[in-house]
């Protein structure tokens, strides 16, 4: 069965994920607000007929007059009460569309926008942590490098003064505990290496395996319930 999920294919990294949140949120809001406008427009309509109904009521002439009579009374009475009654239909939908539609969009936006906040958080916080210890291992082990670098030169400087007969005892021994100090360096460098090598498996080992996947799902869900 093919993995679709976010888990399963985004494992690069969560910047373009930041962007597509910030991006859908700002569409949500402009939906919400266009809903809002169509309430408006439609609540304006029902008050507007309502008004219009309300004034030619009130008039003699085009009103309904005592002159009026039979069909064409009828006909006048039942074009008021249809109109009255669609307006009034507007009136609710408006109102609908207000409460049920915009509002809840734009409380929807404003509890997912400090949601994305925290998850651009989360995910900034263990990225940093994961490029930090990336960042520790290949100091130390650049550090391993100049140290056993530094070491092997010493001992080759301790070796050619050897096999010189000319030098004297005293810079001789000064040779070999340069070169024996250094290789006590090099050694404990190795050791800091180490370590900072098994702290990077373990962060890569757990950043790759949960901490991302974990938190990329709940993208995924922020997305899916959107």
């Amino acid at each position: 069965m093919t993995d679709y999920s976010y888990s399963g294919h985004m494992l690069d990294g969560f910047d373009v994920l930041y962007k597509r949140t910030e991006d859908v949120l700002k569409s949500t809001s402009d939906i919400g607000n266009w809903m809002k406008k169509i309430a408006t427009a439609e609540d304006s309509y029902s008050k507007a007929m309502l008004k219009l109904t309300t004034s030619s009521k009130s008039k003699k002439r085009p009103g309904v007059s005592s002159c009026e009579m039979g069909t064409m009374r009828q006909a006048w009475e039942v074009t008021h009460s249809q109109l009255e009654a669609s307006a009034s239909q507007h009136g609710k939908f408006a109102t609908a569309v207000q409460t049920e539609v915009a509002a809840r969009i734009a409380s929807f936006v404003a509890d997912k926008t400090t949601i994305r906040k925290k998850l651009v958080m989360d995910g900034t916080k263990i990225t940093n942590e994961f490029r930090a210890c990336m960042t520790a291992l290949q100091k130390a082990k650049s550090n391993y490098d100049n140290k056993c670098k530094d070491a092997d030169t010493a001992q080759q400087a301790f070796q050619k003064a050897r096999s010189d007969g000319n030098i004297k005892p005293k810079k001789l021994n000064e040779l070999n505990g340069k070169a024996s100090k250094a290789l006590d360096v090099a050694n404990q460098a190795d050791k800091e290496y180490q370590r900072a090598l098994q702290r990077a498996n373990e962060k890569q080992q757990r950043f790759y395996s949960h901490e991302m996947p974990s938190l990329l799902e709940i993208f995924q869900h922020f997305e899916e319930e959107r």
